[in-house]
């Protein structure tokens, strides 16, 4: 937490000279633009980091379109690190069956999770996507792909 910290302590830094930059300066137009360019990369900046160093983004990930089967995987986090969540293959009728509950910890953009039945497993994650390591050995139905997208 001590690298985000100082990436929102370097981007309050920013926006206090870019907002300097359009008190000081004679051509407004230009400044405003360089203050709302600094504000948008500091914000990018923090935000990204901020993914990577808490963990994933909670919520739910399918890796593929609700008109077809699919699985659904329930990511939730705590305390920075610890996540924990579900994988549901949810059939092309709407039905569903949970393969199992996992819980873990993840960091740097990656997920060290232990599910309720089988062996141990990671996931990368940045921004609105999971990719799964080693997905077919406990996703039997299709489709198979071992990337999920936030919904």
């Amino acid at each position: 937490m001590q690298g985000a910290t100082r990436i929102l302590a370097a981007s309050a830094v920013v926006v206090a000279v870019a907002a300097g930059l359009v008190a000081c300066s004679d051509d407004s137009t230009n400044s405003a633009k360089r203050a709302t360019t600094a504000t948008a990369a500091a914000t990018t900046t923090t935000s990204a980091a901020a993914t990577t160093a808490a963990g994933p983004v909670a919520g739910t990930y399918l890796n593929g379109g609700t008109d077809a089967p699919h699985y659904s995987l329930v990511v939730q986090t705590s305390n920075g690190t610890g996540i924990g969540g579900t994988l549901t293959y949810v059939f092309q009728d709407g039905t569903t069956h949970q393969l199992f509950t996992f819980s873990g910890t993840a960091g740097g953009g990656t997920a060290n999770v232990t599910p309720s039945t089988g062996a141990a497993f990671t996931f990368t994650y940045t921004g609105n996507q999971l990719v799964l390591a080693g997905c077919s050995a406990y996703m039997q139905q299709a489709p198979t792909t071992c990337t999920f997208t936030l919904q």
